[in-house]
């Protein structure tokens, strides 16, 4: 597994999902019993503002399926009409539940949040 770089848009006020594949270095799905999976949006790379958080553990926006290895995100329309638009990034990272210090990065990027104009 080794990260890709992937541009995510989100409309404000939106549901939001994206399913994203685990697989190898070959595009072999991977089963990932035992993993979790978190992911982190921030103005950018260094900062300690955190503008949305998704993880699988506790269940808050990310599925995990073991077999194949497949994790869901979703931002409901009330978590994106909290988000602003502004120049934003992310990564999504799968823990190894069975080794705490295994962590892969699946996803980075940067994040566009388009803004909502009708109400």
């Amino acid at each position: 597994m080794t990260a890709t770089a992937l541009g995510l848009t989100i409309q404000q006020g939106d549901d939001w999902s994206k399913i994203v594949p685990v697989v190898d270095a070959n595009g072999n799905p991977v089963t990932i019993t035992g993993y979790n999976a978190a992911m982190t949006i921030r103005p950018f790379a260094g900062s300690n503002v955190t503008i949305l958080a998704l993880t699988s553990n506790p269940a808050a926006g990310i599925t995990v399926q073991a077999s194949p290895g497949q994790l869901t995100l979703t931002i409901t329309a009330a978590q994106s009409a909290l988000l602003w638009p502004q120049p934003a990034v992310y990564d999504l990272e799968l823990l190894d539940t069975s080794t705490p210090a295994k962590v892969t990065r699946l996803l980075a990027g940067n994040v566009t949040i388009l803004p909502a104009v009708t109400r």
